[in-house]
């Protein structure tokens, strides 16, 4: 038996393991589970500490603690990338969306890129990590981070329409009505991943754009701000942690796929109204907010549509990014 052929035999008996005793037995997999109610945790500590308490507190309190859910978010996903071999070795995933299929191996590497970057937002949000890495450091880490990002797999949210209407092609009346539903949820993602990206690159140059522009601590990253960049932290972190959780009940028959894009969507889209509600009752940084504005728009109407490599169109996104910040922390 060739390798291909285990690693579906594999998954074929993955699929058939779906008794709730199965799911939940903590001798299989053990690694993967502690840190699943570990990061569960940490995560609902941190909102309630996030919740009950100022803003500059917590942070100044809880730096270490502030850190740790990401940090926990990263375990889980090389936790997977250990235990999950057997999945698919496609970039793409095709059945993302749909019944009794599952996200591809790709998939995981990605989504550990995102928790790395989750971790550094998390870091720039605490004033006391400043004397570990201060803002020029900061910056040039995420555009790093950015030019690496070439050597990581991308999702394409156009297979995950395609792999949904083939799995279900021979579907009609109500449930080719559900597929449509679903293949709705699949565009929110994607919009719901353009706020979250455009609104994250504000965020996180505003942090920087303080020590750039050379003013007062808390000039820009006062109460409001820094808790919208948490909650818009928090969300992100959660959405791409929970989609192993929402994957592994779907493909095991736990939850539909329709129950499952619902899912998928309602939290992140609950954390942007929550972010925006405190994002807007402070002054933008509108050097900032024009960067930002003109990066995705070039992101999305000149980059993404071009017929280039993967390669180049990263390169010419970073580029961009490298440009628009500069610009902005000359503003003044």
């Amino acid at each position: 038996m060739t390798a291909s052929e285990q690693d579906k035999a594999e998954l074929s008996h993955e699929a058939g393991k779906n008794t709730l005793a199965s799911l939940l037995n903590p001798f299989t997999r053990s690694d993967h589970k502690i840190l699943g109610f570990s990061y569960l945790v940490l995560v609902f500590t941190q909102l309630y500490l996030v919740t009950t308490r100022d803003t500059l507190q917590y942070l100044d309190e809880h730096p270490w603690f502030h850190i740790a859910p990401s940090l926990c978010a990263m375990g889980v996903c090389i936790s997977a990338l250990r235990n999950f071999r057997f999945l698919p070795r496609k970039r793409e995933n095709p059945g993302m969306f749909a019944n009794n299929r599952t996200f591809s191996y790709a998939f995981l590497v990605e989504n550990l890129w995102f928790q790395v970057l989750i971790l550094l937002y998390s870091i720039s949000q605490c004033s006391y990590y400043r004397q570990y890495f201060e803002p020029p450091v900061q910056t040039f880490l995420m555009l790093y981070l950015f030019a690496t990002r070439e050597l990581v797999p991308k999702t394409s949210y156009v297979s995950w329409k395609q792999g949904n209407e083939k799995v279900n092609h021979q579907l009609s009346g109500m449930d080719r009505f559900w597929v449509s539903v679903i293949n709705m949820n699949v565009k929110l993602v994607r919009w719901n991943y353009v706020l979250k990206k455009t609104l994250g690159f504000y965020l996180f140059f505003t942090v920087q754009a303080e020590w750039f522009h050379g003013v007062p601590e808390g000039t820009y990253n006062n109460t409001g701000f820094l808790l919208a960049f948490t909650y818009i932290s928090m969300d992100a972190q959660w959405n791409v942690t929970a989609a192993f959780f929402l994957q592994t009940l779907k493909f095991k028959g736990f939850i539909s796929a329709e129950l499952f894009s619902f899912l998928f969507n309602i939290t992140p889209v609950l954390g942007f109204i929550v972010t925006m509600r405190y994002l807007f009752t402070e002054p933008l940084v509108w050097s900032v907010m024009i960067s930002a504005i003109i990066d995705t728009f070039f992101n999305l109407y000149v980059i993404y549509p071009a017929k280039r490599s993967a390669e180049w169109k990263n390169r010419a996104q970073v580029i961009v990014k490298t440009l628009v910040v500069a610009g902005a922390m000359a503003w003044h």
